[in-house]
């Protein structure tokens, strides 16, 4: 096990933190006394801002939301901002906030036109599609009672009719209890499917067993037969001619609805493709101004948003971590594996490479510091 104690201006202190703790392969241990030997003025720091920090994150949060997926966006890191929150963190939190709600008031204001439109457009689309609707229902409705006519018809025998105790139209779901309640009660039935959800069922039986049939209805909520058929219609099953008569009839109202349906579908997307002509060009045109204009914005504010989050998500990870600093520098230690090194110190001499203040050495952990972190942890 090894230990790296790091000596760095407080300004990169982040930048050390957040690429070891990348790795998963170190953690942060408290900076024991003997490594601050000769050091003035050292204190423990935290960076637990919960509120400030939640207000910033929720904020950031939706200013991002309103930016364009479209819109490109590359920058770097804003050192000033980032120096300021190494030294005064909360200071740095708070400052980010009115900057960025500003920036976010100057994305809707660019956006207002363009949605003006496209609303108007939405608007219009619709309320044609409301209309088609509700043309498409009516029709829907008047397809599904001729079918069951049809499908009546085709399928009552007129000597089944004539010994019909009472029939109705049950739903799919609840067909299966019915049917063993009718079967279990010894009461004879015909289950019909009219359609994907609705059957028809037919009841033999005497008088006797009205009662609990209509018990059983009215439980299962099934629609009585006439209130879906009329009297007439039913005493066509009884008459050869007259039933082939309604069947045609039938179908061809069938039909005729159908064709009725194609139309209304056509003319729908007629209407449709007018509404998106008459505001496509406009759309198109003021999309690419709202782009322009948010990149324009961003050019300005991109590092300080990077930079936000930058801030958050090192918060959100790191904010427990163990230092000790002074007005200039911050001393931090971590341990790793021996087999570590290779991961851990690369980045150090990187980060050294960039700014000379920015010292470390590397020793082996003794038994007794490793026994003491145990200590800690049982705690």
């Amino acid at each position: 096990m090894k230990k790296v104690t790091i000596v760095a201006s407080t300004e990169i202190e982040p930048f050390i933190v957040k690429q070891i703790g990348e790795t998963g392969k170190a953690e942060f241990q408290p900076v024991p006394s003997s490594a601050v030997e000769g050091y003035e003025g050292l204190f423990e720091h935290s960076y637990k801002y919960d509120e400030s920090k939640t207000r910033l994150a929720e904020l950031l949060k939706n200013v991002e939301k309103k930016i364009p997926e479209e819109v490109e966006r590359s920058c770097e890191l804003d050192e000033k901002i980032l120096k300021n929150f190494a030294y005064n963190p909360k200071t740095a939190i708070e400052e980010l906030v009115k900057p960025i709600t500003d920036f976010g008031e100057q994305i809707e204001s660019a956006k207002k036109l363009y949605d003006r439109v496209r609303l108007m457009s939405a608007s219009e689309l619709k309320s044609q599609n409301e209309d088609y609707d509700y043309k498409k229902k009516a029709l829907a409705q008047e397809l599904l009672v001729n079918n069951a006519k049809v499908k009546l018809l085709q399928t009552l025998d007129p000597d089944e009719l004539k010994k019909c105790l009472t029939a109705g139209l049950a739903s799919d779901e609840d067909l299966g209890e019915l049917e063993e309640y009718l079967k279990s009660s010894g009461i004879e039935y015909k289950a019909v499917e009219l359609n994907e959800k609705e059957i028809f069922v037919f009841v033999f039986g005497s008088d006797k067993d009205l009662k609990r049939v209509n018990n059983l209805f009215t439980i299962y909520d099934v629609a009585d037969v006439y209130e879906v058929f009329s009297t007439g219609e039913l005493l066509l099953v009884l008459d050869d001619e007259a039933r082939s008569k309604a069947l045609s009839v039938y179908s061809d109202k069938i039909a005729e609805l159908n064709k009725k349906l194609e139309n209304v579908e056509a003319d729908n997307q007629k209407a449709v493709d007018v509404v998106n002509t008459k505001y496509g060009a406009d759309l198109k045109k003021l999309e690419t101004e709202y782009h322009q204009k948010v990149s324009e914005l961003l050019e300005s504010r991109c590092s300080m948003l990077e930079t936000a989050c930058f801030i958050i998500d090192y918060l959100d990870k790191y904010a427990d971590y163990p230092v000790l600093r002074n007005p200039v520098f911050s001393i931090l230690q971590a341990w790793y594996d021996d087999s570590d090194q290779g991961q851990i110190e690369p980045i150090l001499k990187q980060l050294q490479g960039k700014d000379t203040k920015l010292l470390y050495s590397i020793e082996s952990v003794s038994n007794k510091e490793l026994k003491d972190a145990q200590r800690r942890r049982g705690k």
